[in-house]
């Protein structure tokens, strides 16, 4: 084998070893974006564990002096308490799916416990 042939061999050999490296490179930065934006989803999902909330009823409106309607929120009417967001979201879209909000537009919410 002559020289020349072993110095392009030996330089194509290294431009492949970069080409490789920065594939490896470039997969370890993937990876370790993937697991931070894993790590900070299994965070987010621990703190909504612990979070809590109370879902209720109650009119947006208040029958005026003369029947008209009048802005006011009413009070609140606990359905129920404790529940996780996701068991709150559903209640809520449950029971405003389910029930005629009305002339005073009676609706579930829920709050922070």
């Amino acid at each position: 084998m002559d020289a020349r042939r072993m110095d392009v061999e030996v330089s194509v050999f290294w431009e492949m070893r970069d080409i490789l490296q920065t594939l490896v490179d470039g997969v370890e930065i993937a990876e370790s974006t993937v697991q931070a934006s894993v790590i900070a989803d299994a965070m987010a999902a621990r703190d909504d564990m612990d979070t809590y909330y109370n879902v209720f009823v109650r009119n947006w409106w208040r029958r005026g002096s003369h029947g008209e309607r009048v802005p006011g929120p009413g009070p609140k009417t606990y359905t129920r308490k404790h529940v996780t967001y996701a068991d709150a979201r559903d209640l809520c879209k449950q029971y405003n799916d389910t029930h005629n909000p009305g002339f005073l537009s009676r609706k579930a919410e829920f709050e922070e416990a």
